[in-house]
């Protein structure tokens, strides 16, 4: 659980989770990943909720790892959840909020995370950070 601060008037709200719903070419998303839907034959949308927390992707199928590099631009829709999956707030086919989603050092235009075999993304922030969310250039 991570605090989000926001607005006016001021808003207090805990952050659960993250959606992040991305598109995908066919090379960056391993075939045995879960939470693949094909849009078309080389290409698809990945979506996967993630503990903010933890890192540790929701309802991942056991034993299954890898790396995850994506380049979804400026298609990608990012959610803040609460505790009831309640959306708090949303960047919506924009830019990767990469303070969030690694890495760090991009410019928004990529995911790449590493994920062990019980789901958990072991590049994750230890301290995310939820300012883009708030950027009013969003």
């Amino acid at each position: 659980m991570k605090k989000l601060k926001s607005g006016k008037p001021f808003v207090e709200a805990d952050v659960r989770t993250v959606r992040m719903i991305v598109p995908f070419l066919d090379d960056e998303v391993p075939d045995t990943f879960p939470f693949i839907e094909r849009e078309g034959e080389f290409w698809g949308r990945w979506t996967i909720d993630i503990d903010v927390k933890t890192g540790v992707i929701k309802n991942w199928t056991p034993g299954c790892k890898g790396r995850v590099f994506i380049k979804p631009r400026d298609e990608g829709s990012y959610y803040l959840l609460d505790e009831n999956d309640a959306e708090l707030l949303s960047i919506v086919h924009r830019y990767v909020p990469n303070k969030l989603i690694p890495p760090t050092d991009s410019v928004g235009d990529y995911v790449d995370l590493f994920i062990d075999g019980d789901g958990r993304i072991t590049n994750w922030y230890e301290n995310p950070c939820f300012s883009e969310f708030l950027d009013e250039k969003w």
